[in-house]
């Protein structure tokens, strides 16, 4: 009796289970072909620093010790950077119609910012934010809020890059029973 009440159990908790899987769910967001391609910003933005004659600042910030690193182009391990931004892409099929699209423009400074939220609580990437220049769509900034949830931990990322300038990430790892983990870093490009 009490084999066959077990059996009972599994059986529905299988069936439910299937049944939650094949059920598909539509976001009513905006179109991926609206959405930022980290891959082309990267491409325009970033790989005519890994090579010239310059020297970058890295600041490093881990465990409240701060350290600070000059570089030359060739020292710089790119995909350290680069991995994060990337990791970050929403403009790929599987994210179609799962982001809002908010804009506002600045006449001041002739400048529009474009917020992208995800209506998709399960993507990693829960927000984009891009300043650009309203006169020739130039980048001037990118904030992205990403976290990757994993079972036992999950590790936070907030990128921003500042065109020409810097780029910074931020890492935050939690552990059950362990410390919180923060690691901060900015790259200076003059």
């Amino acid at each position: 009796m009490k084999l066959n009440k077990i059996i009972l159990v599994i059986m529905v908790m299988v069936i439910t289970n299937l049944a939650c899987k094949n059920k598909a769910t539509y976001y009513n967001g905006e179109s991926m072909a609206n959405y930022p391609d980290m891959e082309l910003i990267w491409k325009e933005n970033f790989e005519h620093f890994d090579r010239g004659p310059e020297t970058y600042k890295l600041i490093t910030i881990e465990n409240n010790k701060k350290d600070t690193a000059f570089l030359h182009p060739d020292n710089i391990d790119w995909n350290e950077w680069k991995g994060p931004l990337l990791a970050t892409n929403i403009h790929k099929k599987e994210f179609d119609k799962q982001y809002k699209i908010d804009m506002f423009n600045d006449t001041l400074s002739n400048s529009m910012t474009i917020l992208y939220s995800s209506l998709n609580l399960q993507n990693a990437t829960n927000s984009v934010s891009m300043v650009s220049s309203s006169i020739d769509n130039s980048i001037s900034s990118v904030f992205v809020n990403y976290v990757d949830a994993g079972f036992f931990s999950s590790t936070s990322y907030k990128l921003l890059y500042v065109n020409g300038v810097s780029i910074q990430v931020q890492e935050t790892i939690k552990k059950p029973f362990s410390k919180l983990k923060k690691r901060i870093r900015t790259l200076y490009f003059n």
